[in-house]
């Protein structure tokens, strides 16, 4: 038997929006995670130990997201910021 509910009601997965500190969230995480493997593995590849693989993968996570929130706040620091006055010749 068909829904009686009206489609609109139904919630979608892409109709739902994320806010701006969880797209920020998850893309500072997805890169940590990128730098770390590429840390551990190139560490890995040229015979080092897996401890210091280990050390370098953390290095790699925490030094990237600590980089990411300077440049964020950078960026967003710039931009409620106003603009200094135009110089007319």
């Amino acid at each position: 038997m068909a829904s009686t509910r009206p489609r609109s009601a139904a919630p979608s997965v892409r109709s739902r929006k994320l806010q701006p500190w969880q797209i920020a969230s998850l893309r500072a995480f997805v890169g940590g995670v990128v730098m770390a493997g590429s840390a551990f593995f190139g560490q890995l590849a040229t015979s080092a130990s897996v401890h210091t693989a280990e050390i370098a993968a953390g290095v790699a996570f925490f030094g990237y997201l600590a980089l990411r929130g300077v440049v964020e706040g950078w960026i967003d620091q710039a931009a409620v910021t106003p603009a200094p006055p135009a110089v007319v010749k």
